[in-house]
């Protein structure tokens, strides 16, 4: 690095000069001529036309008096002008920290001078990383905060001072003792310095110093505070208020964490023991009590070293402070009362809470500031005479608060300056305190608004970052991360950002200078790659030189790197917005948060694109092993098709030639399993028919073949099928080969067994692998055979019986879900026989097996009755059987109910069709009518109108369908003749349902009402009807379907839009008073007209309609609330208490109070 000659405390000495002694020529500190190697004019500026660019490097920007400084640097660097990268890169370790990254970006960043705060960095410390980040400061102009650094310039916090302050206050304000200390982290140099004051302003006030009264902590993680106050009471036994009777912490978060622990063991804070703490955070105002705390101007200590900088680099007089101090800022955790107490206190009777008069001490801030904030105008308002009010002012100061309250500290000042204002007296106190009043009651709205806004807007930057992150999540390259980038910032106050990608292979990171924005460079989404050209400025910075940026405007700038653990992915700079104020710790947090977010989706961008990679040369693999073992098995196939056709059957090269053909075709079967690329074409299929013919061309003797009579379809492949059983007699081939098959409740097993077959123990699984067993020629069938299975979502296994081994293949028996799924674990077997049958032999032979129960439901039994706990097992049904018709409708009301989606059937009979759906609807009897459809998401509701449609419609199947989901997979299997729909369901409209069925009669009811936007919808479908819920009774809806089923007129069917119109009307308003005239007038036809028309298609008046509507809200009223029954006859619609009840008793038989006792 090339060394600069340096005004006296900026930056290393050169050659030609000792360390820390002044330039020749410097006087009084004052820079002598321009810097060594720099090109700086004579004054030691900046090139002309370039402002400043200043670097923050420090451990966060985000966390307490981390982002009270980064606070004040950014304010004070906006005030001068100069542009500001901050580099928020964590303490250095010796084994490293994975932020660390960002500091080796300071040689390529360009920078005219550096602010580092030393001491939050543990600088200088051990290790290597450590020397080399002070090895890249060594060629900068630097301002060290906090500690020196080298003999660079260091601006220090008074701890002393501060600490004396508050050792002070306990001591000659409240007469405290026996003092406790909770120091910070003994390798922490801040929490070292903060101790040593204490132990100095113990002997200032000659106290004795007893090391039992000190403990350290850990770290300022959540619960350290209480840690140490656990190791001062627990461990060492000291008592609070006896042995020690107050506590110094170094730090609020510690403070915070003691006061609850002391509070949690019954110890009275500070009747008992005073707290006081240091850094005035968010902690100290939000504890209860709230901290007395010593405020360290970190913001002032920021700004203070811009402006030293920047005066270094201009060759003006920096300013003269070097030490700032802190500030007392007196609450209630010491003894001490509210300020606002203590004024009134000073006002009136003029003795504090001991009883002796309060006076603040010297650097205590609490008490009442000057009326700085009324200027001349404001005081000019205040009413004079007995006749002004005080408008004038009132007004005159709600403007001025909406220009100058920006803060809580500036509402703070002004409720100060008007007490002070109070404090003044008058011709007349009275009126002047009531003025006051109402002004500090501006002052505390303007401070609720303040307070409203600052949440507000935290809510919406974290809505937004959540938005962001969602949005991250489905981002699988560069580019659409940069899309949603810029889709995202600006509304989060981030106007540009640039990313620097490292790839993995990367030797050394971007240059920082390309990374920042230009004045005409403000475009976002520059997206760099480690591996662009970087040209002259990379081989200069490889070279060790300064990378000089061109002419640019001022900016702000927060660095950020991008890591998944150790990791490095790259950086990120994002922009501040120049109209954001940097106040609190909220944009350094913000920064922090999308630094991670982008670094989480970075990896995922990466690893995406690994996977779809490696799936990429999985899949190219897989097409070539595919096509090879196509091309070959073809290949191999003619020869041996050519040695079959010249052969003839019980010819031993006959036979060899079938064995190698099954062996090539096991081989492509084998290798497609591998890439799921089996195909099977499954249907239902007797299974007796393919076990028969496969057992014949196994060689099997007719007397070994145990099968019985029947046996319920499965759904398979049939060739497929024939495979599987094929190769597992294969491999127990032998004398004396058996099959035998029987069906149990949810599955068919099949068995192939031989006398003297044996299997070892152990043995069995590495039976089922690829050439493991068989004779040659024929060791791949079990594996293939149990792949096969797997597929029909069934094994095969080796089987034991009675010390017999075998092979055993399960197959599923066929579910109305068609899908995996556990079914119940039943005790009985519904059995579907016409009246007077009995089950068929098979299913009473299984029920005894299995020791369940048969049960034969009747055609209207309830299903609820059926499928009640723990259900049935399995379902049997003999389609072939006489009458078996008529129990059509039964079956497929068990088909459809979801109860039984996961519960096998037993179907015996010639069935052909995909799965249980298609079979039923072949078998659907020819005089059967079309079916009645259901849907509602109540169980309860759909079995009642189940019930009533049954009794209602007889001859007609009623289907159900809990949501518009599965109503829909119903209506692509049968149309329905008639539609009953709730018109809210669990997951659509009821209309989305109707508009399905254009032409189909629909009832759509509700238990909400109807809108005119439903009578709107509901025009295209003149065959719909509205009708609202437990209007009518049982009887009059049956009539009411029974109707809608035999109207085939449009024109009637048309006739009834003006009756949707009345009842949009009457559900909207059916709490007021109207005029017949007035719901024609919304039906759009004439009062008598409309009247027949609603009597024609309800079979009720219109006012009786409406009387039930009343009556059935009443009863809705009464059932959820404790409202009196005047109040509940008002809300809906009555007026006269009386009437109402006589109504009620009418229509439902008791009175309102007594049926809201009946519940």
């Amino acid at each position: 690095m090339v060394e600069r000659g340096l005004e006296r405390g900026l930056g290393v000495s050169p050659p030609d000069r000792a360390p820390g002694k002044p330039p020749a020529g410097a006087r009084n500190g004052s820079p002598a001529g321009a810097w060594n190697g720099s090109p700086a004019g004579a004054s030691g500026e900046p090139p002309a036309g370039r402002r400043p660019l200043l670097g923050l490097v420090t451990a966060n920007i985000h966390l307490g008096v981390g982002a009270t400084l980064w606070s004040g640097v950014r304010r004070a660097a906006e005030a001068h002008g100069a542009s500001l990268v901050a580099l928020p890169g964590d303490a250095v370790r010796v084994e490293g920290a994975p932020r660390n990254a960002l500091y080796e970006l300071l040689p390529t960043a360009g920078l005219d001078g550096v602010i580092c705060w030393t001491s939050t960095l543990g600088l200088p410390a051990a290790g290597e990383r450590a020397a080399r980040l002070v090895r890249e400061l060594s060629g900068l102009p630097v301002v060290s905060l906090n500690r020196a650094l080298e003999d660079h310039e260091t601006l220090l916090l008074d701890s002393h001072a501060g600490m004396r302050k508050a050792v002070g206050h306990l001591v000659t304000d409240h007469g405290r003792r026996r003092l406790a200390c909770i120091r910070g982290p003994l390798t922490n140099p801040v929490a070292l310095d903060r101790a040593r004051a204490y132990s100095e302003a113990l002997r200032r006030h000659r106290l004795p110093q007893d090391r039992s009264l000190t403990a350290a902590s850990l770290d300022y993680a959540a619960g350290a505070g209480a840690a140490a106050m656990r190791v001062l009471i627990d461990v060492r036994g000291l008592r609070p208020g006896r042995d020690f009777d107050a506590v110094v912490a170094c730090s609020d978060a510690l403070a915070a964490d003691a006061l609850r622990f002391l509070t949690e063991r019954g110890v009275r804070v500070p009747e008992d023991v005073a707290l006081i703490s240091f850094n005035d955070s968010v902690e100290a105002r939000i504890s209860d009590p709230p901290l007395t705390s010593v405020a360290l101007p970190f913001g002032e200590l920021g700004a203070l070293a811009v402006e030293t900088l920047l005066a270094r680099l201009r060759g003006t007089a920096p300013p003269a402070r070097r030490v700032v101090s802190g500030t007392l800022i007196v609450r209630g955790s010491c003894g001490c009362h509210s300020p606002l107490v203590e004024q009134v206190v000073e006002q009136g009777v003029g003795q504090g809470a001991e009883g002796r008069g309060f006076s603040e001490p010297a650097g205590v801030r609490g008490s009442l500031t000057p009326t700085a904030p009324l200027d001349a105008g404001l005081l000019a308002a205040l009413p004079a005479g007995p006749g002004e009010t005080g408008v004038d002012f009132l007004r005159r100061l709600e403007r001025a608060l909406a220009t100058s309250v920006r803060s809580f500290d500036d509402a703070v000042a002004w409720d100060r300056a008007l007490l002070g204002l109070r404090a003044g007296g008058g011709a007349d106190p009275a009126r002047l305190e009531r003025l006051v009043g109402q002004a500090r009651l501006l002052v505390a709205d303007k401070s609720r608004r303040l307070l409203e806004y600052e949440r507000w807007t935290e809510e919406q930057r974290a809505r937004r970052l959540r938005a962001l992150a969602t949005t991250l999540t489905t981002v699988t390259d560069t580019a659409g991360l940069r899309r949603a980038l810029e889709r995202h910032l600006p509304g989060l106050g981030v106007p540009g950002y640039r990313l620097a990608l490292r790839e993995p292979a990367a030797p050394a990171p971007p240059p920082l200078a390309e990374m920042l924005p230009d004045r005409d460079d403000r475009d976002t989404g520059v997206d760099r790659g480690a591996g662009d050209d970087r040209g002259e400025q990379v081989e200069r910075a490889e070279r060790g030189e300064r990378v000089e940026r061109g002419e640019r405007g001022r900016f702000t700038a927060v660095l950020e790197p991008l890591h998944i653990g150790d990791e490095q992915l790259g950086y990120a700079v994002f922009e501040a917005d120049p109209g954001d104020e940097p106040h609190g710790g909220g944009a350094g947090a913000l920064y922090r948060a999308l630094g991670d977010q982008i670094s989480a989706a970075l990896k995922g961008v990466r690893l995406f694109t690994e996977v779809r990679g490696a799936r990429d040369a999985a899949e190219r693999a897989s097409r070539f092993k595919t096509r090879l073992l196509d091309n070959a098995t073809d290949e191999l196939r003619s020869p041996v098709e050519a040695i079959l056709r010249h052969t003839a059957e019980g010819e031993p090269a006959h036979e060899h030639a079938n064995r190698l053909l099954r062996l090539i075709d096991d081989l492509l079967d084998l290798s497609r399993s591998e890439i799921d690329a089996l195909d099977l074409s499954r249907q239902l299929l007797d299974p007796l028919r393919t076990l028969t013919e496969t057992f014949r061309l196994a060689g099997g003797r007719p007397e070994h073949l145990r099968l019985p009579s029947r046996l319920p379809v499965v759904r398979a492949d049939e060739g497929r099928l024939t495979q599987i059983v094929l190769n597992l007699l294969v491999a127990a081939g032998g004398p004396g080969l058996h099959l035998a098959a029987e069906a149990g409740p949810r599955q068919l097993d099949i068995r192939v067994d031989r006398p003297g077959l044996t299997v070892e123990e152990g043995e069995e699984e590495r039976l089922f692998q690829p050439f493991a067993s068989g004779a040659r020629g024929t060791r791949l069938g079990l594996a293939i055979a149990r792949r096969l299975a797997v597929l029909h979502g069934g094994s095969v296994t080796v089987d034991r019986v009675r010390g017999r081994a075998g092979f055993r293949l399960t197959l599923p028996l066929p579910t109305p879900a068609d899908a995996p799924g556990q079914p119940a674990a039943g005790n009985e077997l519904l059995v579907l026989a016409a009246d007077g049958e009995q089950p068929p032999p098979e299913a009473a032979a299984l029920a005894r097996r299995h020791r369940l129960r048969l049960r034969l439901p009747g055609p209207d039994e309830e299903l609820s009755a059926l499928l009640g706990p723990p259900g049935p097992a399995a379902v049997a049904w003999d389609a072939e059987a006489p009458g078996a018709a008529r129990r059509w409708a039964t079956a497929r009301r068990l088909l459809d109910h979801p109860a039984l989606r996961h519960t096998p059937f037993l179907l015996y009979g010639p069935l052909a069709g995909d799965d249980l759906h298609q079979v039923l609807h072949a078998l659907r009897p020819s005089e059967l009518a079309k079916s009645v459809l259901v849907v509602d998401g109540s169980a309860e509701r759909r079995e009642r109108a189940r019930a009533l449609l049954t009794q209602a419609l007889p001859g007609r199947p009623v289907r159900a369908a809990a949501d518009g989901t599965s109503a829909l997979a119903l209506l692509a299997d049968e149309a329905p003749g008639l539609l009953v729909v709730d018109r809210a369901l669990p997951d659509m409209a009821g209309l989305d349902v109707v508009e399905r069925l254009p032409g189909v009669p629909a009832l759509l009811l509700s238990d909400r009402g109807f809108t005119v936007a439903d009578a709107r919808r509901a025009e295209p479908h003149p065959a719909l009807l509205l009708l609202g819920r437990e209007i009518l009774t049982e009887a009059e809806t049956a009539r009411l379907l029974a109707l809608m089923l035999e109207r085939d007129d449009p024109a009637a069917q048309r006739a009834v839009a003006p009756v949707r119109y009345a009842l949009a009307y009457l559900e909207q308003h059916y709490r007021h008073r109207f005029s017949r005239w007035q719901v024609a007038q919304a039906a759009g036809v004439s009062e008598d007209h409309l009247g027949r028309l609603f009597h024609r298609e309800l079979g009720l008046t219109l006012w009786e309609y409406l009387t039930r509507l009343r009556i059935q809200r009443a009863k809705e009223r009464l059932a959820s609330s404790d409202d009196s029954v005047q109040t509940v006859a008002r809300a809906v619609g009555f007026h006269d208490r009386a009437y109402f009840s006589r109504v009620f008793r009418r229509l439902t038989g008791v009175a309102p109070h007594a049926y809201r006792d009946a519940g």
